[in-house]
């Protein structure tokens, strides 16, 4: 799974039973909304790599990875395992607490795991009692919804939303692949709470001097309508460059994002 660039709350700690780790989960949801959370321990004897995402509510994505084997497993069978490792622990955790924004953007990262994770709540997950609370399934992440408005009786009709357009400048060979990167640009957008009304990639490849390589060079302009919190911003920004380097390995040719402009 990826994590997202947070600097780790512990690393390293020492967990010597469930009761320890669960009071190490309660300190990083101390400090933010959501955590990620690196385990190693066993499981049936055999040693295991276990990382968790998850929020104040409820266990999001779950892989863990056989140290012998190199065979990883997600989801429900993955739950499992953390679950014997917990069991029969001691641990070695490495803790990373997150913020909404942070959460939100390691959904769309890993949105595979994600999606075949059963929402487990942490009151089930804990071994201490944690209050319940409703939760949702995978389509749970989404741009927070409007107000409801009251009914007024008007013979108004309400105009279409517009649809979201994207364009992209760029050699036709690479147009496939730019048009797939601003896809997940606007699924990172929606789960930041974003609406975008329009994208678009300038992109040309840039030859380097003195037979030192070349990469394709890019300017994302984003059409929001309206203003976009600097920290979300920030978030954004960052989560656009990891896409550049993202396709930097589809393509096996550098991709450098020269600028990303809000409009």
């Amino acid at each position: 799974m990826r994590l997202p660039s947070v600097a780790p709350l512990e690393e390293n700690r020492l967990c010597r039973n469930r009761d320890e780790f669960d009071q190490l989960v309660e300190e990083a949801l101390a400090r933010g909304k959501g955590a990620f959370l690196k385990i190693f321990g066993k499981a049936g004897g055999r040693p295991y790599y276990a990382t968790i995402l998850i929020d104040d509510e409820k266990v999001l994505a779950v892989e863990t990875v056989d140290v012998s084997s190199g065979a990883s497993l997600v989801g429900s069978e993955a739950l499992d395992v953390v679950n014997k490792m917990l069991a029969e622990g001691p641990l070695v955790v490495d803790l990373y607490p997150l913020s909404d924004v942070e959460v939100k953007i390691s959904i769309v990262d890993n949105i595979d795991v994600y999606n075949n994770t059963p929402k487990m709540p942490l009151s089930r997950f804990h071994s201490s009692p944690r209050p319940e609370r409703p939760i949702g399934g995978p389509t749970q992440v989404q741009a927070p919804s409007k107000p409801r408005e009251v009914e007024r009786h008007s013979t108004s009709v309400e105009k279409p939303r517009r649809k979201f357009e994207v364009k992209i400048k760029a050699p036709v060979e690479l147009d496939p692949y730019l048009r797939g990167m601003a896809k997940r640009i606007n699924s990172l957008a929606k789960a930041l709470g974003i609406e975008l009304s329009g994208l678009e990639i300038e992109a040309k490849e840039v030859r380097y001097a003195l037979g030192s390589g070349s990469a394709v060079h890019a300017t994302v302009r984003l059409y929001t309508g309206s203003k976009v919190a600097g920290n979300v911003k920030n978030e954004f920004e960052s989560a656009i460059y990891r896409e550049a380097g993202e396709l930097s390995k589809e393509l096996g040719k550098r991709v450098v994002i020269s600028r990303v402009l809000f409009s």
